[in-house]
């Protein structure tokens, strides 16, 4: 475990700012010698130009030099002094940056010396303040309390690392908790000052509509510093992400209280996406708008979409918890997005030519075009956000369970599915051996299950057929706006708050297939299509040999599955195989 550089003896800007009376006893008492306005001289000049070095001098115990050092005209301006080791050739053993000679610390001894070279740095510890950013010599040390081993978490990605910190309560002017609360700061691995810039004007869009009232469901950046060559991020520190939350409290009360919550998070999250999708900032972006995912998958954003903003990996994971605070609306904490370093402001780069560049995809929350190599838009997020809002449902409905054999989390276990390139994923979507997607029927599956659950109320109902019939849609162009989702929600919301058995009464679906099976061909022949596709992708396909497409396996199907097939016929041209073709329709056995 690797901590940051940080003070061990940090001094608080208290006594570096301490009243001009201390300061001038001090001087009167190591400088007997001095009449009444050269001291009064003296003490101006500490606290208005040199409070920095005056504290250095103290914390070696050599405050008396303080007089001859300003004489030599050294002041904060000055710090930090370069230190030289003693050499025959070097005649003095400080310097200025500047190049000049400092010739009154020589009668120091040589202890003393190396004692003030090293303690100057913890008396230049930054003073943290709101949307500030700072640039910090690699010896500067942070202006961060060490912490208990049980206190420091780490946390390693693609684009850097997040770990805990407590900065003292001197050396902030941030409206945190208490004095004991907890940042994170994150540290990019890239010292490219041009991705830094980009996550941070993101950020700061965001918050500039409203500085003073930041979107309460948009994580907040502090301030930003730049330590030696790398750069680093400094938020308010979360007590977990949403799926820890799950996790830590797997069975919910199926209660007001929790619904109402769990209702409000979601629309506020979707109120935050809202803000990023419809925020049309002046940066420059890409040449092409482009986003790239891991391996060698490169996207491009799609027509017309190059000038909006997108999150680009909504997951569980960016979705961040906080403990309520005194008087929050929210009793039960908030959850906040997060982790825009993967966003896309797009626009016309000044420079052509640039390729493509942006986010990793998490592919378990990816849409089906992230993996078909097809243009994104925001549509992509709105896919995410359905299947954050499916597992959502499922964790009211059901609570959060792990498979102890297995470690993997139920709902996910169940949707996993080994597909054509016999790798287990665990999609919300299955490519078939034809090169399309269709929606993978053991979601389809766990959506009846929760339609039928006991606990299912008709604000349920709504929830799972909005998912199922307008964020998890296989053609992006059909997916639902993030202002139209907001409407939905705030409007569900509204019904909740009016008339708890909305949310809270019983009223299961009986056994046959609910709304939300994903269809959408416009004729019977095309539904037969959809029937084979979605009973038969989901198995275990023949291996590829070469470059030979695996062939189809035959399927004999349920009629009450064709029924309720042709029974979806509201859901033609939402949902349907995606990227269209031309191809013929193949013969099923039924």
């Amino acid at each position: 475990m690797s901590l940051p550089r940080l003070s061990s003896n940090l001094t608080s800007p208290a006594w570096r700012y301490q009243n001009s009376s201390n300061v001038a006893s001090d001087i009167r008492f190591n400088c007997p010698e001095l009449d009444k306005d050269a001291v009064h001289n003296y003490t101006t000049v500490v606290v208005k130009e040199a409070k920095s070095l005056y504290a250095t001098l103290v914390l070696i115990g050599q405050s008396a030099a303080i007089c001859r050092v300003l004489d030599e005209g050294i002041v904060d301006t000055d710090l930090p002094l370069m230190y030289f080791r003693p050499y025959k050739k070097q005649t003095t053993s400080f310097s200025t940056t500047s190049g000049r000679s400092v010739k009154s610390l020589e009668t120091f001894l040589e202890e003393h010396k190396q004692e003030f070279a090293e303690k100057q740095w913890s008396t230049l510890a930054k003073v943290f303040s709101l949307d500030t950013h700072y640039v910090l010599d690699q010896n500067d040390l942070l202006p961060f309390i060490p912490l208990e081993e049980s206190e420091y978490i780490e946390k390693r990605g693609a684009f850097g690392k997040v770990y805990s910190a407590r900065i003292h309560p001197s050396h902030h002017e941030f409206k945190l908790d208490d004095s004991r609360a907890l940042v994170a700061v994150k540290e990019l691995h890239s010292p490219d000052e041009k991705q830094f810039r980009k996550e941070v004007e993101i950020l700061n869009l965001l918050g500039s509509r409203n500085p003073q009232c930041p979107h309460k469901h948009l994580i907040q950046l502090l301030a930003t510093f730049k330590h030696g060559t790398r750069y680093h991020l400094i938020f308010p520190w979360a007590q977990c992400n949403l799926r820890k939350y799950w996790e830590e409290n797997a069975n919910p009360e199926f209660d007001e209280s929790t619904v109402m919550w769990a209702l409000e998070q979601m629309a506020g999250i979707t109120d935050a996406l809202m803000l990023v999708h419809n925020f049309m900032p002046s940066l420059p972006g890409d040449s092409k708008g482009g986003v790239r995912s891991t391996g060698t998958t490169k996207l491009s954003a799609k027509e017309g979409e190059e000038i909006f903003g997108r999150h680009g990996d909504i997951k569980p994971e960016n979705m961040l918890w906080f403990e309520p605070e005194a008087f929050d609306e929210y009793t039960s904490g908030i959850l906040k997005l997060a982790d825009f370093g993967l966003s896309r402001f797009h626009g016309k780069d000044s420079r052509s030519g640039l390729s493509p560049s942006g986010i990793t995809a998490s592919p378990t929350y990816a849409p089906p075009e992230w993996q078909l190599k097809r243009p994104v838009s925001r549509s992509y997020d709105i896919w995410s956000l359905g299947c954050v809002f499916l597992e959502f449902i499922t964790w009211l409905i059901k609570g959060w369970h792990i498979n102890e054999e297995t470690g993997e989390e139920v709902f996910t276990e169940f949707r996993g599915t080994e597909n054509i390139y016999e790798i287990n994923d665990d999609n919300f979507f299955t490519i078939t051996p034809h090169n399309e997607a269709i929606i993978r029927s053991k979601v389809v599956e766990w959506v009846r299950q929760l339609h039928e659950h006991e606990r299912c109320s008709q604000l349920i109902h709504d929830l799972l057929e909005t998912v199922m019939t307008n964020l998890l849609v296989i053609d992006p162009s059909s997916r639902i706006s993030a202002k139209d989702l907001n409407a939905k929600m705030q409007e569900y919301c509204k019904n909740a708050r009016r008339n708890p058995d909305y949310m809270l009464k019983s009223n299961p679906y009986p056994a046959p297939d609910p709304p939300g099976l994903v269809t959408s061909h416009s004729s019977p022949a095309n539904l037969h299509q959809a029937i084979d596709d979605q009973r038969t992708s989901d198995l275990p396909a023949p291996k590829a040999t070469g470059n030979i497409v695996p062939s189809k396996i035959s399927r004999i199907l349920d009629n009450s599955v064709i029924d309720n097939l042709f029974n979806q016929n509201s859901l033609a041209r939402r949902n349907g195989t995606w990227p269209p073709t031309g191809r013929s329709v193949r013969s099923i056995e039924v």
